[in-house]
């Protein structure tokens, strides 16, 4: 009988690991399966908004809000992981060139910020303008396309993200060869 104690208890403290084990693979951040939704619906055109919570919501019926966890070089993580996934569409990186002018002074952590973007950007091309310009190309966007607006919980002035997204598998280079060979 005592043998019989020893497997019981061997295959529940098993069991026990197992469900351990499933609980810590199981998505632990809600929105990153809404991310992963939202981002299979968008296309070229589209744009994804990586901010602080100080950035403005908007009232207009092409954008959709969602709170995330996490920083914004995080959040930039998972984003560019589920485009990479997924596979149709390309991001086009644009920052504010205010957030490279800012000193730990007016913004402590900035530079922290700046070397988990730099990290997480990697080789990718970015595009630097001022947050004025960025402001009305969105708000022109905003318009006729949707943008995906994703709020963390980063308190550092100018340090939100906006990505563009184009076709991931049809480049601007193949639509002017195209246009040039046939048209």
């Amino acid at each position: 009988m005592k043998r019989y104690g020893t497997v019981y208890l061997s295959i529940a403290y098993l069991l026990a690991l197992l469900s351990v084990g499933c609980v810590a693979t199981a998505p632990s951040e809600p929105w990153k399966k809404d991310l992963k939704r939202e981002l299979s619906l968008l296309g070229s055109q589209n744009w994804i908004i990586i901010a602080e919570p100080a950035y403005p919501h908007s009232s207009g019926q092409h954008v959709q809000s969602m709170v995330v966890e996490g920083s914004i070089p995080e959040v930039l993580h998972e984003v560019l992981l589920t485009m990479e996934e997924l596979g149709h569409v390309t991001p086009r990186i644009h920052l504010t060139r205010e957030v490279s002018q800012l000193t730990e002074d007016y913004a402590p952590g900035i530079i922290q910020h700046r070397e988990q973007l730099k990290e997480v950007i990697e080789s990718r091309d970015i595009i630097e303008l001022p947050n004025n310009a960025l402001t009305l190309s969105l708000r022109e966007a905003q318009n006729h396309y949707k943008i995906l607006l994703l709020k963390t919980p980063t308190t550092l002035p100018y340090s939100s993200v906006f990505i563009e997204l184009d076709s991931g598998y049809w480049d601007g280079d193949s639509e002017t060869q195209l246009r040039q060979t046939h048209y």
